[in-house]
C-alpha cells in the first residue's frame, strides 16, 4: 500500500492539483525549463582558452631557434667550488693546452680547479693564479694569470671581463681576442680544441704591454 495515499485517505488530504483546481489556481506544467548554468559555461570556456594558449606557447617555444630538448645547463661561480691541486696534477690532464713549464717560474704558483658544487667529479675549469712569471728580455717581463675552461657553459666570476674584447689577431691559425688597457694590463681569450683559454697579462719592470709583445709572449708561453 502506498504510504502517501494512506496518509491522504486518513487525513482526508486531496492531491495538490485537485485542491488547486477547486480554488481556481492554474498550474503551469512547463514551468521547469532546463537551463545550462551560465557561470559553469563561462568557466569551461576560460579553461579551454587557457589550454589553447599554453599549447600554442609550447609549440612556439619548441620552434624557437637554438632550442633543443637537451640544451646544456649554464653554471656560474655560485654553482661551483674551488679545489687546490698541484702543478703536476695539472700537467697530467689530457687534451688541454698548457704553458711551457720551462718558460715560467713555478715555485709560488697556486693551481686550482673549479667543480660543480653538488657534483665534485664534474670539472668546469683549471686555473693558475698568483702569477706565472715570464721574462722575455731585460726590459720585458710579465705576470700572467691563466685559466682553461673545459666546460664551455661555465660563466666563472671574471668571465664578464673577457666577453667583449675588441681586438683580434691570428697566431698559428688560432684566432686570439685581446684588449690592452692603459694600466699595462691586457686580457686575452682564445679557443683551442674543445676548450677556452683566458689570460690576464700585466707588464713588469720597465716593460710595455703592446700587441707585438703579446704575440711574443704567447709564442714563448705556449712554445712546444
Amino acid at each position: 500500500m502506498n504510504i502517501k495515499k494512506a496518509i491522504r485517505k486518513h487525513f482526508n488530504i486531496k492531491p495538490f492539483a485537485e485542491w488547486a483546481e477547486e480554488h481556481g489556481i492554474e498550474i503551469n506544467k512547463q514551468a521547469k525549463v532546463k537551463q545550462k548554468p551560465k557561470l559553469v559555461f563561462a568557466l569551461r570556456l576560460a579553461a579551454m582558452a587557457a589550454a589553447a594558449v599554453l599549447l600554442i606557447s609550447g609549440i612556439a617555444w619548441l620552434a624557437w631557434p637554438g632550442y633543443t630538448p637537451d640544451t646544456p645547463r649554464v653554471f656560474t661561480s655560485l654553482d661551483s667550488i674551488t679545489q687546490p691541486i698541484t702543478l703536476d696534477e695539472l700537467y697530467q690532464v689530457d687534451n688541454i693546452l698548457l704553458f711551457n713549464r720551462e718558460q715560467v717560474e713555478d715555485a709560488l704558483l697556486n693551481v686550482f680547479r673549479d667543480v660543480v658544487r653538488d657534483e665534485p667529479d664534474f670539472i668546469l675549469s683549471y686555473s693558475v693564479s698568483d702569477k706565472i712569471f715570464v721574462t722575455l728580455d731585460e726590459k720585458n717581463a710579465f705576470f700572467v694569470d691563466f685559466k682553461v675552461r673545459v666546460y664551455r657553459y661555465y660563466d666563472f666570476f671574471d668571465y664578464i671581463n673577457f666577453k667583449e674584447l675588441s681586438k683580434n689577431l691570428t697566431i698559428n691559425e688560432t684566432r686570439i681576442y685581446y684588449e690592452i688597457y692603459t694600466v699595462g694590463l691586457a686580457r686575452v681569450r682564445f679557443a683551442y680544441g674543445n676548450n677556452d683559454y683566458f689570460l690576464a697579462v700585466t707588464c713588469f719592470f720597465e716593460g710595455e704591454t703592446t700587441t707585438q709583445t703579446l704575440i711574443i709572449l704567447l709564442n714563448e708561453l705556449f712554445a712546444n
